[in-house]
């Protein structure tokens, strides 16, 4: 037998083969981890060397008549519905146990910290579904899924199938940054767990970040830190994403809540004074705001953006609140492929997040970029302007050699037919 066929033949013989269909109906939920112990390993491996595999009760919400969550708490225990549903499992389920996590977290800046969600915003917006299903299932929906994708009203009445519009089946905000079964607190502690949404043009902080005194403390030192411990504890030697983010000074002192969202420079300010001399803080704090204006100055007071913005009636007059501006120009970028708008965008969000995030070359960067992009844009609108004009002005000439036409050919022709014809 050639050497190639009995290797195919080994390989054959020693991948186990699970021919065996899933179970139906109502399943023993001691039977979960025996069986997916041989089906899903790895899965089985995250979950019991995860916090909530582990034999000592962690969560004191958790009810009584639980004594450990397992498999069938969140999955539920008839395995027809789970294969059909591919074991969706919604935040509100996590919020069973979870009560202040969940609530923080459908309250908070992931969730724009009021109605509507983030997923909301997105599947409602103006021609979101103009966007090729690609586009939208591999760049927009993995992130803004992060709250109120899993919402009872996106479920059919079956509560196996979503019902609207999106292209993401696999949903769940908490998994976003926890795992979807090791469930861990050390890996959202650390900055990378937020790189996955943010960074890139959209929302450049991750880089921001890591290229500011912060970021290359972190790079240079992280590898000591304890990531078992709360970021609350102020036991790392610079602040991560969660330090800044989730960090509420309250009655009791530092505590961690899921809100993901300051209630104001003051907040922000008393943050970095644990750290920071206090004059130092207050200054730094002014500067930032002086830049925050002159950038949006740029947007607000560019006069081809506000021409544009108004002749196709996305904005009235007198329009000033930059975030819509921001996102209508995001969103008439993309659906009419305009490359100097989406620029536009993107350069402005990556000076703001370096001036917010302390690193000066990734303003210095943005603010140059931003400033080529407007440059372009309006090379690019005052041209069609002139397009447009010299169009008007070539339909008018054609009209006017068709009058003339008329009255140098056609209507002699007529006038001496009907001479000829008195005669």
């Amino acid at each position: 037998m050639p050497v190639f066929n009995l290797f195919i033949v080994i390989l054959f013989f020693s991948v186990p083969v699970f021919s065996q269909q899933p179970p139906l109906g109502e399943v023993d939920p001691g039977k979960c981890l025996p069986c997916h112990k041989e089906i899903t390993p790895q899965i089985v491996k995250e979950y019991t060397q995860g916090a909530m595999g582990k034999l000592l009760r962690q969560n004191k919400n958790i009810p009584k008549d639980i004594k450990e969550p397992g498999c069938a708490d969140c999955h539920g225990t008839d395995h027809t519905q789970i294969t059909k549903s591919k074991g969706i499992v919604s935040e509100e389920v996590c919020g069973r146990c979870h009560i202040d996590e969940y609530q923080g977290h459908i309250n908070g800046g992931h969730s724009g910290g009021q109605n509507p969600t983030s997923w909301e915003n997105l599947i409602q917006s103006t021609n979101y579904f103009l966007i090729s299903p690609e586009i939208r299932q591999s760049s927009c929906e993995p992130c803004h899924s992060i709250s109120g994708a899993t919402d009872r009203k996106y479920l059919d009445k079956t509560g196996l199938f979503y019902n609207d519009k999106g292209m993401l089946l696999k949903r769940n905000g908490c998994d976003s940054c926890h795992g979807r079964h090791d469930f861990s607190a050390e890996r959202a502690r650390q900055p990378e767990s937020c790189m996955e949404c943010h960074s890139g043009g959209h929302s450049p902080d991750y880089e921001s970040y890591i290229r500011s005194p912060h970021g290359s403390i972190y790079k240079n030192e992280s590898s000591l830190w304890d990531f078992t411990i709360s970021a609350a504890a102020f036991n790392y030697s610079a602040p991560t994403c969660v330090t800044c983010h989730m960090v509420k000074i309250t009655e009791e002192g530092l505590e961690i809540k899921h809100k993901m969202a300051i209630s104001g420079d003051a907040e922000f300010m008393a943050l970095c004074s644990k750290c920071h001399d206090t004059v130092d803080v207050e200054r730094v704090w002014s500067d930032l705001n002086i830049y925050k204006k002159y950038l949006g100055d740029l947007i607000l007071n560019n006069k081809s953006i506000n021409e544009f913005l108004k002749k196709n009636k996305l904005i009235g007059r007198g329009h000033s609140d930059l975030s819509f501006i921001l996102s209508a120009l995001q969103n008439e970028g993309t659906l009419k492929n305009i490359p100097c708008l989406t620029d536009v965008v993107s350069s402005f969000n990556t000076a703001l997040s370096g001036i917010s995030h302390s690193s000066v070359s990734v303003y210095s960067s943005g603010i140059d970029r931003l400033n080529q992009s407007l440059s372009c844009f309006e090379g690019w609108y005052y041209s069609k302007k002139i397009f447009r004009k010299l169009n008007l002005y070539v339909k008018l000439a054609l009209l006017l050699g068709v009058i003339s036409l008329l009255l140098i050919v056609v209507l002699p022709r007529r006038r001496l037919r009907k001479t000829t014809i008195e005669l």
